[in-house]
């Protein structure tokens, strides 16, 4: 494995840093995208990656033209603790931000997406498998997903945990269906202790104004909170496929869907 530790380090992407195995990243790390027309991803892992007491952020990483993970794509899984990263300004046709090919976890940590677009779907982050927050919140602004599902995130085929403690919002994100998150799968489970906030999302062609949804299940301790979302469809705040317990706090506040 590789481990880098850095102080106050700038890093200008003309091309992409590849890791050909698991990457250990700590200290301050700014990754910035090259100015070609042509932007490639930031930084590619081809095995696990972790960021431990760590401030990193990728900045006007990638563009259209790259497959998956403006910012960062893993090929295995992501995990991050004690740590501060931010996405802003990234771009590739899925996983505008990040992709991570395996499970995503989180401890102690603040993680931010803004203004980042994958058109083909997530937006701002695309999960292959499980994600959980633990005391960490995530945020999403501003992320879209023109052309498919999850304006701010997807989880394709895993489970979504959010501990007491734990936050996510979407603010002002947009896609087809699922205009903040988008996990329809049949193994797809959100375990709802902490909080969710969505407001201002839209699903411009689908379901979903703030989230596509399988499984629910919402801990005495969680809170739904949804805010001025919108859907060409059903479940202007929220549709959900399979089943739903909510025995926690819900607010939903001007929340709108053609049929529902």
């Amino acid at each position: 494995s590789c481990r880098i530790v850095a102080a106050q380090a700038v890093v200008l992407s003309d091309a992409a840093l590849l890791f050909k195995q698991d990457v250990f990243f700590q200290g301050s790390i700014h990754f910035v995208g090259s100015d070609r027309a042509a932007k490639p991803r930031c930084v590619e892992v081809e095995g696990n990656a972790s960021f431990h007491e760590a401030s990193v952020t990728f900045e006007a990483c990638g563009d259209v033209a790259v497959e998956d993970g403006g910012g960062i794509y893993v090929e295995k899984d992501l995990a991050i603790s004690n740590s501060e990263v931010a996405f802003q300004d990234c771009w590739a046709e899925v996983g505008g931000g990040a992709f991570i090919g395996g499970a995503f976890t989180a401890r102690a940590s603040n993680i931010s997406l803004l203004s980042c677009h994958g058109p083909g779907g997530g937006g701002g982050l695309f999960v292959s498998k499980n994600m959980s927050l633990d005391a960490s919140s995530i945020r999403f602004e501003s992320c879209s997903a023109v052309e498919g599902e999850g304006g701010g995130l997807v989880i394709l085929n895993g489970s979504l945990s959010i501990g007491a403690g734990g936050n996510m919002s979407f603010e002002n994100c947009s896609a087809l269906a699922g205009g903040g998150l988008f996990m329809a799968s049949e193994e797809c489970h959100l375990a709802l202790g902490g909080s969710i906030n969505m407001s201002d999302c839209r699903a411009t062609h689908s379901k979903g104004g703030g989230a596509v949804l399988h499984d629910l299940t919402q801990a005495e301790t969680g809170e739904f909170n949804c805010h001025r979302c919108q859907s060409s469809l059903g479940g202007g705040g929220f549709a959900a496929s399979g089943h739903v317990h909510l025995w926690g706090t819900s607010h939903f506040e001007d929340c709108d869907a053609s049929d529902g």
